[in-house]
């Protein structure tokens, strides 16, 4: 709950950030990062206290608020008629990217 909790705050935090930067390459790199770390720390917490580890989800599903840039990025790779198409291609290709 709390993953999905903060994934949402990520997704505003990231949507603002896209305008008050002006890129959305710039925020994807941000938040790349920083899921990279928060990737990394939730693999290497070993013995940390329950305060911790959902701290640490929080931050991991802040982190990929990402989404929906994601998305709209992937769409405009395409032209208006494949546009809805891509948008929702693009998503189930990357979740089955994982698996």
């Amino acid at each position: 709950m709390i993953c999905y909790a903060a994934l949402t705050f990520g997704d505003l935090a990231s949507g603002y950030l896209s305008q008050v930067m002006q890129s959305r390459k710039k925020v994807l790199y941000i938040f790349y990062v920083l899921c990279l770390i928060s990737v990394i720390l939730y693999f290497c917490m070993y013995g940390a206290s329950v305060t911790m580890f959902y701290t640490i989800c929080g931050i991991m599903g802040f982190s990929v608020g990402f989404w929906a840039i994601f998305v709209t990025v992937a769409a405009e790779q395409f032209g208006t008629n494949l546009r809805a198409t891509a948008a929702t291609t693009v998503p189930n290709y990357a979740r089955g990217c994982c698996r």
